[in-house]
């Protein structure tokens, strides 16, 4: 079993120290000097530079702060959203959902025929980036590119540690059942998320199929789709524990860090709820009957990422032999949510995963 570093967590979102305000200043200061060496002592040759300066930045930042410092050096969602659709002179549309706490951020026109979901990660500790609106813009343009009009909205959700599980899956459920009451058809809502979000999909997907007895059961739906990318199947660590280690030389965020923030989530987990957190160690048949839940599902992993193997045990062990309509791409050399990374810099793709995932989209709706 793996070991767990000692957990650190804070009294409240985004609290910090004057120790943490030292360590920020200080590791902003050594920032540029850590990128120069980053490129020079471990280049990444398959990316363009621009790429490689901006996973040495994440890398460094992820390595320097706790989850605390992230928090407060992120803000809440709605304020990153609010930034970030300024500067680019989009509408800011929030829905106010019925769990406090809990919004949807619309990405360009807010529209209800047909809605792409998606559900950011964060580790269930940070908020969604800009670089994840930019993203979910990127799929909208490209889509309509193809005559198809897709409304966006970003799920905003408690985070730890004022929430634990089952407390997102519960906002979860309500989010989508206020989009239905809405009148969102479920055939017309594609579920999309990154890491955590991933998880927390593969929730509501458990939810459906094993009723948890202290929430209210969730009607059988089916999505159109669901696309996971980078998904978090063992916050654990102990699913393809070998890679695991092994890429977190590679890796934009480290196995001890990766094992720090599932913490919170792990703590005192029954039985009971840990195929819910930890869906790479269900049972086999966990997902069987998942082919009910959504039409076509997406698999998306980092060939270097610490979660690699965990994604291929999952999907080879739990979901191939469930659903007929079901794809699972590997991107060469790619790290956890590189995708993500790229729009962080560029607000463009560099790589082939984005167009790939825009395509698989197009085709789900057409």
């Amino acid at each position: 079993m793996l070991e767990m570093p000692a957990k650190d967590e804070p009294s409240q979102y985004g609290h910090i120290t004057w120790k943490d305000v030292i360590n920020i200043v200080t590791t902003f200061l050594l920032l540029p000097l850590y990128v120069v060496w980053k490129i020079v002592a471990s280049p990444r040759p398959n990316k363009p530079w621009r790429m490689t300066v901006t996973l040495a930045v994440a890398r460094y930042l992820m390595d320097s702060f706790c989850y605390r410092e992230l928090q407060y050096l992120s803000g809440q969602a709605v304020n990153v959203y609010a930034r970030w659709t300024f500067l680019r002179g989009l509408p800011s549309t929030i829905d106010e959902l019925p769990e406090k706490g809990t919004y949807f951020l619309w990405v360009g026109p807010k529209r209800l025929d047909r809605v792409l979901l998606y559900i950011p990660g964060g580790g269930y500790v940070l908020p969604p980036f800009d670089s994840f609106f930019a993203f979910c813009r990127y799929v909208q343009l490209e889509l309509e590119a193809q005559n198809i009009q897709v409304g966006v909205a970003v799920f905003s959700y408690n985070l730890i540690p004022n929430a634990r599980f089952p407390s997102q899956l519960h906002e979860a459920q309500s989010a989508i059942e206020y989009l239905l009451q809405s009148g969102v058809k479920p055939e017309n809502i594609e579920l999309v998320g990154d890491s955590a979000g991933c998880n927390l999909i593969l929730q509501i997907f458990s939810h459906i199929l094993h009723p948890l007895p202290t929430l209210k059961p969730f009607e059988t739906v089916r999505f159109r789709g669901a696309c996971l990318i980078s998904p978090w199947v063992s916050p654990s660590g102990e699913i393809g524990a070998e890679t695991f280690r092994r890429n977190s030389k590679t890796d934009i965020i480290s196995a001890d860090d990766l094992l720090l923030w599932a913490e919170p989530s792990l703590r005192d987990l029954s039985n009971l709820a840990l195929p819910f957190i930890e869906p790479a160690k269900a049972p086999k048949s966990w997902f069987s009957g998942i082919d009910g839940l959504a039409e076509r599902i997406l698999i998306t992993s980092g060939g270097v990422e610490c979660m690699h193997e965990a994604h291929n045990h999952f999907y080879e062990w739990h979901l191939k032999g469930y659903h007929p309509d079901i794809q699972y791409l590997v991107q060469k050399d790619g790290v956890h949510d590189e995708l993500l990374h790229e729009f962080a810099l560029h607000n463009k793709p560099v790589g082939e995963l984005a167009p790939l995932i825009v395509n698989w989209i197009a085709e789900s709706f057409q």
